[in-house]
């Protein structure tokens, strides 16, 4: 299950609904198949994502190159953001 939008996002007008981690754990709970969240999610919010119980999380906005970045470089922040979040 695709659950969405977790958070807030550039790509949804400003005040858009969103789960924030009380609905997506709702939503994890009332759920019988595997339960992703998407929207809005960068490194920040995996730690409350994980004690939502969901399988997993979508973070493409933080593979995006920023405007004047390589996609190259991108993708090295991205790993950098996900290493400190880890570690």
């Amino acid at each position: 299950l695709i659950a969405g939008t977790a958070a807030a996002t550039a790509s949804k007008p400003a005040g858009s609904p969103t789960l924030g981690p009380e609905g997506l754990a709702a939503l994890v709970a009332a759920s019988r198949v595997p339960v992703f969240a998407i929207g809005g999610l960068g490194p920040e919010a995996w730690p409350w994502v994980a004690r939502s119980g969901a399988f997993g999380m979508a973070a493409i906005g933080l593979f995006l190159p920023r405007p004047g970045e390589s996609a190259g470089a991108a993708v090295h922040r991205a790993v950098a953001a996900t290493v400190a979040v880890i570690d």
